[in-house]
């Protein structure tokens, strides 16, 4: 008797055998697949569309890869990124010449918790209710009119 092969997936990763036929079990997370689910995602596939490749109910993909479903295009740009740091790092000149563009165009910004920690804080002027914008525009409202002589503060 030939023996059944091992069901895959649409990326030729195997399907873990259930070891109790009752019944179907948790999806065990596999890093492997939220790699491909990212770049799926990232270049236009739909959930519903990776959740067929993958052989999930979209409610169970999105349990378990919610984060690449969301965060695709970024984590995708990561893993290029590291890529070509890796690249520059060998001596690659391309790579070396690729990171300095990136690095000129901003894509090595001060990472927000850092800029928190220098002390830095923007000025900001939250704007004034209804009540405190009509008080303040009533101490300058007899300027400019035939009422600005007469209403002169006294020294």
């Amino acid at each position: 008797m030939a023996e059944k092969p091992a069901q895959v997936d649409f990326w030729g990763v195997p399907l873990p055998e259930p070891k109790d036929r009752r019944g179907r079990k948790a999806h065990v997370r596999n890093d492997e697949v939220a790699k491909n689910i990212a770049l799926s995602r990232a270049t236009g596939s739909t959930v519903e569309d990776i959740a067929e490749l993958v052989g999930l109910d979209p409610k169970t993909l999105n349990k378990y890869y919610s984060r690449e479903l969301e965060k695709a295009p970024e984590l995708v740009e990561a893993v290029l990124d590291r890529a070509i740091f890796e690249q520059a790092m060998q001596g690659r000149v391309g790579a070396q010449r690729l990171m300095k563009e990136m690095l000129a165009r901003g894509k090595a910004a001060v990472p927000l918790a850092r800029a928190k920690a220098t002390g830095r804080k923007k000025p900001t002027s939250e704007p004034l209710g209804k009540k405190a914008q009509a008080s303040a525009d009533a101490v300058t409202a007899h300027q400019g009119t035939s009422w600005g002589e007469v209403l002169k503060k006294p020294h």
